[in-house]
């Protein structure tokens, strides 16, 4: 008999191949399992979340059978780890089987709308839509954000459909402090004070303050992730942890350059001139406001501006612009507040991006680890950020035949600083004709006193269709040939370029209720994944993407080819 060391770890990869079959269905499913170690009541939870319509369906039955199998033999294979620190060919072989049987239920299983709705989840969303659109028309600003009811104790994501249930909510506030005589003093290096000449251990004290009095921390921005990050494991019933906003920690501080450049000589004078202390409670619309008033834009613009500094540096915001890739680029110095209460300041020391942190003795790291890491190396509090002198983009949406756009893909990748396409889900390949692709490049001209209008107009036509009438895009055009159809000439001719400064022209501000799915994959190898989805659709998110009621999924191109980073399907 074999045995095998390790941990329940050592099943991820049959696990994830399950969890990609059926998606998020069985994600949550394998989520409670991993990370609990199986066992009845991750079993009852699991079969809890499972959506109604499907659980009382005909193929009910069957997946709870094989849910609870893959969920006993994994708590098997866990005990006898536990026991004996291996594993057996038949721990192995019993996980296989249990997943193999639940991923055998994926062409029974219905995933549309219709079966993970119900009508009150129905009715409850259109009146999100409904109320987001009267905020945008009304006051300027949707309700795209996450928020803290002290009534109840819960926190909500911005679309409402995450609650977390803390012990406690702190939103620590900077305290009041004497005016600094100087920027500098003592013995501490530079990185240990603000701008504004105050020790950060004096600054950030009352975030350092809440993670050392707390068993489990979790930090929240404006709460528009897609999953359960900001969950601490509580329940309405047992709750958990304490939950941390930097909503108070909102500053913004340009630097002056002889300063810059006495600390970053490698930037030189021109650069120097642009950098800005921003700290991470911060919203990205308040941001580049105020950045804009300085003469100043970020290189990467982000798809929300609802979003915080802190959430957009920890996820590391990827956007606009085929020169620059994402936000931590800009970046040339980040502090955090670590898990045991210290306060680490990592600092850029070239061009080339290798960083040192101040700690004693200091670490020398080749990248900024910190960005992209979701908050599980610490809080970020403030950064250091190269900003480019402000400017316009020129964006237009155009209709063009879907062979025609992927033929051509890279050419229109290197044409602008930024391409997507949209795809109508609910169909096919074969039958999709026309795709929309939307275009940002840097431009010369200056907006017209109609931009603005007619840039909201767009955006509520927008947002009207994909939240009320999704079914339209395909029915009206994606099914019909551009150069036969009088519609998507008209609509094309309709569309005129627009000139927008870059924090208004990329950023939507009205979002309509959804959710994302996002990959990773090489740029040379985009289309043929593509295809794949959605013409043998296996997967879970073929499924949804080829259910009718599922025409709003949106695949979109994340154009980066300086670095080749990553081509985006969401």
């Amino acid at each position: 008999m074999s045995h095998h060391r390790g941990t329940l770890n050592e099943f991820g990869g049959v696990l994830e191949e399950v969890g990609a079959e059926i998606g998020h269905l069985v994600d949550v499913v394998v989520n409670a399992i991993t990370h609990h170690g199986g066992g009845v009541p991750w079993v009852q939870r699991a079969l809890a979340l499972i959506p109604d319509a499907i659980k009382h369906s005909q193929h009910g039955p069957a997946l709870a059978a094989a849910i609870t199998e893959l969920a006993t033999a994994v708590s098997r294979a866990e005990a006898h780890r536990s026991k004996n620190q291996v594993f057996t060919d038949a721990d192995v072989k019993a996980v296989s089987a249990a997943a193999a049987k639940l991923a055998a239920l994926v062409p029974s299983i219905d995933l549309s709308v219709g079966a993970l709705d119900t009508p009150d989840e129905r009715v409850e969303t259109l009146l999100f839509d409904s109320a987001n659109l009267l905020a945008r028309v009304g006051a300027g600003r949707p309700l795209h954000e996450g928020f803290y009811d002290p009534v109840s104790n819960v926190w909500h994501n911005w679309s409402l459909e995450l609650a977390v249930y803390p012990n406690e909510y702190r939103a620590p506030e900077p305290p009041t402090l004497p005016a600094a005589a100087t920027a500098a003093g003592g013995s501490e290096p530079a990185t240990a004070r603000t701008p504004s000449g105050h020790l950060k251990s004096d600054v950030y004290a009352p975030v350092v303050a809440a993670v050392e009095s707390s068993f489990a921390v979790r930090t929240v921005g404006a709460g528009h992730s897609f999953n359960g990050g900001p969950s601490l494991g509580g329940s309405r019933e047992q709750r958990a942890g304490t939950l941390v906003s930097l909503d108070h920690y909102n500053r913004v501080t340009p630097l002056e350059a002889s300063v810059v450049e006495q600390r970053f000589a490698w930037l030189g004078a021109e650069r120097a001139a642009r950098v800005c202390h921003i700290e991470a409670g911060a919203r990205l619309r308040d941001v580049t406001r105020r950045l804009w008033d300085l003469g100043l834009a970020f290189a990467c613009q982000g798809s929300t501006d609802a979003q915080s500094i802190g959430g957009l540096i920890s996820s590391d915001l990827h956007g606009t612009g085929n020169q620059h890739a994402f936000l931590s680029e800009a970046l040339i110095e980040l502090t955090l507040v670590t898990g045991a209460g210290r306060i680490v300041t990592l600092t850029r020391q070239s061009d080339a991006g290798h960083w040192r942190t101040d700690e004693a003795p200091p670490r020398e790291l080749r990248w900024l680890p910190a960005a992209g890491a979701i908050g599980m190396l610490g809080i970020v509090v403030d950064c250091l950020a190269v900003l480019v002198p402000r400017y316009n983009l020129e964006v237009q949406f155009t209709y063009m035949a879907r062979r025609e756009v992927e033929a051509q893909l890279a050419a229109l990748v290197a044409s602008n600083d930024h391409v997507s396409f949209y795809y109508p889900g609910g169909v096919p390949l074969s039958r999709i004709e026309t795709v929309r692709m939307h275009r940002w490049s840097v431009t010369d001209k200056h907006p017209t006193w109609l931009a603005p209008t007619l840039h909201l107009i767009s955006e509520l036509s927008d947002h009207v269709v994909a939240a009320f009438a999704p079914n339209i895009f395909f029915d009206a055009v994606g099914e019909h040939g551009i150069a036969t159809d009088p519609l998507t000439k008209a609509l094309n001719d309709l569309q005129q370029p627009l000139v927008l400064p870059a924090p208004v022209a990329y950023p939507r501000k009205l979002y309509y209720r959804h959710d994302e799915d996002e990959w990773a994959v090489p740029f040379d190898r985009f289309l043929p994944a593509l295809h794949a989805v959605l013409v043998r659709p296996r997967s879970a998110t073929g499924l949804l993407l080829l259910a009718r009621s599922f025409v709003r999924s949106l695949t979109i191109i994340s154009t980066i080819p300086r670095t080749r980073a990553r081509a985006a399907v969401r």
